[in-house]
């Protein structure tokens, strides 16, 4: 018989249950995954139903083609993607340059000769013999003359994109391309109404991450194109500093900053017709010598122009200082303002002899 002394054993805790790590989200089919740069090899490689290898039939798989190269990208030009064929029969482009030349930057000219056209094909590549024995044979996009499509429909399963003026001859060629219209999030798929859903959706469900406000102002690529930043990436890619990775933003010198206004511009063009918009510069000061110099207002330039140069007493009195910064003044637009003493010398014998 157990001792009715003794204490109890304690029971053994049991372990808790481990609850199953939740897995992230997994793209949506045919969208970007990575929120990278596309390059035409890759924007119809990530989708389903576009190509690519998985797709592409033995031959492609069993052989190896030469391409042509991309006269605006410098990328190969390769199956999945088919190739853009203008009237003027200039290329070869890439589908993914002429889409985002016709549709984002509104220019229907040809890149190479600058030649308006209203239709641009997009086509399949074809095989092309090899011109040397024993050499790859070329994949190629086809001429403008072996196309007998130029009128106003290529077939019956033919895509027309109005917006664009570009027919896809085969359906495949066109869903990757009109897909980057749309402003899905770039890491989960998920659709939003417009950028600003889309930054929202961006920041709430991913970390607070964020799309470059500056870049899709400036930078000629559709919102899923774009690079998705965490905070701290951002706050770099504003520095132009290197996020870790190796090579990341590399060359890149930033988002330039107005020092006066505190307010971060694209580029420098942008920055200096800020600069020229609502800032001031010195008439007087040699640009050559000096440098453009800018004063964050019409005041501080007046301060400028009565400390570094000659003033006409007589044009520009001292009572006359607290008027004389306002826009459009005499003095900031330097009338009566001189470099040397001798220039304002000889002002004074032309404009006020009885001085």
């Amino acid at each position: 018989n157990p001792n009715p002394n003794a204490s109890p054993k304690p029971k053994p805790k049991r372990k808790p249950k481990r609850k199953p790590r939740r897995q992230p989200p997994a793209a949506a089919e045919g969208l970007n995954p990575g929120a990278l740069a596309f390059v035409p090899s890759q924007v119809l490689a990530r989708d389903g139903s576009g190509g690519g290898a998985a797709n592409a039939g033995p031959s492609l798989v069993t052989k190896t083609y030469k391409y042509e190269t991309c006269l605006v990208c410098a990328e190969d030009i390769v199956e999945a993607t088919g190739a853009a064929v203008l009237p003027c029969d200039h290329g070869p482009l890439c589908p993914l340059c002429v889409f985002r030349l016709r549709d984002l930057k509104e220019s229907r000219a040809c890149p190479i000769c600058r030649a308006d056209h209203d239709r641009v094909f997009v086509a399949p590549l074809t095989e092309q013999a090899p011109a040397v024995e024993g050499a790859l044979p070329r994949l190629a996009p086809p001429t403008a003359a072996s196309l007998e499509t130029w009128g106003e429909f290529a077939s019956a399963t033919s895509v027309v994109d109005e917006r664009t003026g570009m027919v896809f001859l085969e359906p495949r060629l066109a869903k990757p391309l009109l897909r980057l219209r749309t402003h899905d999030c770039p890491l989960c798929g998920a659709g939003a109404a417009n950028l600003g859903a889309l930054q929202e959706h961006l920041r709430r469900r991913h970390g607070r991450r964020q799309l470059c406000e500056l870049c899709l102002q400036g930078r000629a690529l559709f919102p899923q194109e774009q690079q998705v930043f965490t905070q701290r990436e951002l706050q770099d890619h504003l520095r132009g500093l290197k996020r870790g990775e190796p090579g990341a933003d590399e060359g890149w010198g930033g988002h330039p900053r107005c020092e006066f206004c505190d307010d971060r511009y694209f580029d420098t063009s942008s920055l200096f017709q800020h600069l020229r918009e609502r800032h001031h510069t010195c008439p007087i000061c040699p640009e050559a010598e000096f440098g453009r110099r800018y004063y964050a207002d019409a005041t501080a330039l007046a301060a400028h122009l009565r400390a570094r140069h000659h003033v006409c007493p007589l044009c520009h009195p001292e009572s006359a200082a607290a008027t004389e910064a306002a826009p459009g003044s005499a003095l900031i637009t330097g009338y009566g303002t001189f470099a040397t003493t001798d220039e304002l010398d000889v002002h004074f014998l032309m404009q006020h002899p009885d001085y």
